[in-house]
């Protein structure tokens, strides 16, 4: 399962590619992965869309377009964002994919989902899985009296603690 580094590598490499960027193509055909939401809606929303902004709360990931429209993604298990040129044929446990040109060269990032336990949700606002998530302790850093409050507060497996607190 990807771990809370890897998540941010994702955002890193999202950034880097997508900033900025105008998207000239977006596809995903799984419509487990897109669940309740269409391919054609995910195809349409972000066509021709510029990227404003890449995100990461917990595991999560935000992209935020020009007019507002976000993707949210999370990579599940086994779920990987990467960067390639959009000539590249599909790679076999390829999901989606969002073509941008950048100068000279069409690039592409492609979301890989071999076991399919990741999610993208398009919306036009935060959805409560992103919203809901308590403080991220690399963005927003950690308040250690808060948190040795919270812990004296609660008995147990010390993962168990952790993973509530």
């Amino acid at each position: 399962m990807p771990e809370l580094p890897d998540v941010e590598i994702a955002r890193r490499l999202l950034e880097r590619t997508l900033s900025g960027a105008t998207v000239g193509a977006a596809r995903c055909d799984d419509r487990w992965l897109l669940r309740p939401q269409s391919p054609a809606h995910f195809n349409r929303a972000l066509a021709g869309r510029t990227v404003r902004d890449v995100g990461r709360r917990g595991k999560w990931l935000r992209l935020l377009f020009d007019d507002g429209t976000r993707l949210f993604s999370h990579l599940g298990m086994t779920g990987e964002w990467l960067e390639t040129d959009a000539a590249q044929p599909a790679r076999r446990s390829e999901r989606a994919r969002l073509d941008v040109a950048r100068g000279k060269r069409a690039h592409s990032v492609r979301y890989l989902d071999s076991r399919r336990f990741g999610r993208l949700i398009v919306s036009n606002g935060d959805i409560p899985e992103w919203t809901e998530l308590g403080p991220d302790a690399l963005a927003d850093g950690i308040d250690v009296q808060r948190f040795a409050a919270a812990l004296q507060r609660r008995r147990g497996a010390i993962k168990a603690v952790l993973m509530r607190s």
